[in-house]
């Protein structure tokens, strides 16, 4: 994408800045930005000035080095989250009644089902980040993908005394494990031969 100014751009932008500052009834509109810079130009208070070249602003808009496009890559955040919760909450689910029910505050909890939702939405979003980063047909590795989980899942495993800990897996850590999960895969990603 260009964007290109020239001279007359420059010299509006620089008049109506100063103009705000200096003199208010520019910045009120009660005169015409251009009438002034006229009438000044007119009375020779502003020396002529030669007009610069255009300031071009260049923002390259391509893919990631990898060649993975952005949808991509949005894909399999998105996907890693998903894969997180689901697996996560249905771990959770299947070890809710196991194990010996601990009240912290007005919140019950076991330790099992805390340490089954970790485990599953690091399985969930493992599986589901490497599975779609491979859509493409590109080798990753599944190592780097479940590093890139396994960081955000450290402190759920640690979490695992606290009864918050699948709420704030569902809330915060899932969307973290489906980019962790994603950033992993791409840093070891080959291209499609």
């Amino acid at each position: 994408m260009r964007m290109s100014f020239d001279a007359a751009d420059l010299r509006r932008g620089v008049f109506l800045v100063a103009g705000m500052l200096l003199m208010p009834g520019v910045a009120l509109g009660q005169w015409r930005a251009e009438d002034v810079w006229n009438s000044l130009e007119e009375t020779g208070e502003v020396p002529p000035t030669v007009p610069p070249p255009p300031i071009e602003f260049r923002v390259p808009v391509s893919q990631d080095a990898a060649g993975a496009t952005r949808w991509r890559l949005a894909r399999q955040v998105l996907g890693g989250m998903l894969g997180a919760q689901l697996a996560g909450v249905g771990a959770y689910r299947m070890f809710e009644d196991s194990g010996e029910r601990l009240v912290k505050g007005d919140s019950g909890y076991t330790r099992n089902s805390n340490t089954a939702y970790a485990i599953g939405s690091f399985i969930g979003a493992t599986a589901s980040a490497y599975l779609i980063g491979r859509g493409d047909g590109s080798q990753g590795s599944l190592w780097g993908t479940a590093l890139g989980v396994g960081i955000v899942t450290v402190p759920l495993l640690l979490g695992r005394d606290e009864p918050w800990t699948p709420v704030i897996g569902v809330i915060l850590a899932a969307p973290l494990q489906g980019l962790f999960g994603m950033v992993g895969y791409q840093r070891t990603r080959q291209p499609p031969a």
